[in-house]
């Protein structure tokens, strides 16, 4: 490498480097309608000043211990009408930086 791309290298290392210092997190956000032992889920209001959203991972932590992990901006699942469940919404990226927010759905009945 000759130092004139050895010079132009340099000065984009820091370029880069400041890009990713400048990336702030996205902001996550969703919405959670129980229909009887249905969940759905809608983080489309999520937004990111910066970029765009990537990918959003939901954790739902079912009452018998057991944790579900699906994918996308909406979905859905089933869980007993008698017992409280706790959802986590992570949000990330296109520079990956993540965000979450979680919220509980309480016991119907």
């Amino acid at each position: 490498m000759n130092t004139l791309n050895n010079r132009q290298a340099a000065q984009e290392q820091p370029a880069a480097a400041q890009a990713q210092v400048d990336n702030t997190r996205p902001a996550a956000s969703f919405t959670l309608t129980r229909d009887g032992d249905q969940l759905t889920l809608d983080a489309s209001a999520s937004t990111d000043a910066d970029g765009a959203i990537a990918s959003i991972d939901w954790y739902v932590q079912h009452a018998d211990g057991t944790e579900e992990v699906l994918t996308g901006t909406q979905a859905t699942t089933t869980v007993p009408t008698d017992k409280q469940t706790i959802v986590t919404a992570v949000v990330t990226d296109n520079q990956g930086k993540e965000d979450f927010t979680t919220q509980t759905s309480p016991a119907i009945g």
